[in-house]
């Protein structure tokens, strides 16, 4: 564990030097619209962490990393595995920064300043109206930020595992085959739904009424039930990826 930890910083380290700016420059102004307009807004900071996440394998390729992993007193497998729970570890920092962001946004609730200084038009008005009510039920914030985080945690999890088995040049090919996939299944789920008794059918009005219902402990446990959904993929994806680059390496 004392390996993975070590290249979990080496890695850290590594895009701290190449995306670190801007990411905090995306977090700064995400806090200061989310303040003003909708805590929604946070979630947009989860689509930076790809930035921060994606590159490295480029950059490992053009540094010679493979030589440098070779020299280092840690089990070549290990550094698979560190990247892998380096993929969850940005995801869960910037979905803890993104409540944190939400919580405090609906509390100090400052979109009100705005909507009582804007009564110029009727637009206007019906905009800010419909942009002040998000503050209402913080829950539905709080499970739009753990439900992005996981997709795209997962999302990221599943090119790093094709980018290294496959080679990166493939990736495009992958992602379109799990798509794809994705896509399948989610069709067969609707025309099951839509035309059987198997799957209970959805209905998105019902659906949208139900979340905003939702109370904000039924989303932290949503929010814990994903962050382990989370974790598990990568631990899983990281030992594949493992198993099949050290057989290769062999």
């Amino acid at each position: 564990m004392q390996d993975i930890l070590k290249v979990i910083r080496f890695d850290f380290l590594t895009m701290s030097s190449v995306s670190m700016g801007e990411l905090v420059f995306v977090i700064l102004f995400c806090l200061v619209l989310s303040m003003l307009l909708s805590p929604l807004i946070a979630v947009m900071i989860t689509f930076c962490v790809f930035g921060f996440v994606y590159p490295l394998q480029d950059i490992a390729e053009r540094n010679g990393f493979s030589k440098l992993y070779g020299t280092l007193p840690v089990d070549r497998r290990n550094v698979t595995r560190a990247r892998f729970i380096y993929i969850f570890a940005a995801f869960l920092i910037c979905e803890l920064t993104e409540l944190v962001i939400a919580a405090s946004s609906t509390i100090l609730d400052l979109n009100k300043l705005i909507f009582n200084i804007d009564r110029s038009a009727e637009r206007s008005r019906e905009m800010l109206t419909y942009m002040h009510m998000i503050y209402d039920t913080p829950a539905v914030v709080y499970l739009a930020v753990f439900a992005v985080a996981a997709v795209c945690c997962i999302a990221e999890a599943y090119m790093e595992m094709m980018s290294q088995i496959y080679g990166r040049e493939n990736l495009f090919r992958s992602v379109m085959i799990g798509i794809a996939a994705l896509s399948a299944v989610i069709g067969g789920v609707y025309l099951l739904s839509s035309h059987t008794t198997l799957i209970p059918q959805f209905h998105l009005m019902q659906m949208a009424e139900n979340y905003a219902a939702i109370s904000v402990s039924e989303s932290v446990i949503f929010g814990a039930a994903s962050n382990a959904a989370m974790l598990a993929v990568c631990l899983v994806f990281g030992e594949i990826t493992t198993r099949i680059v050290s057989e290769r390496e062999i």
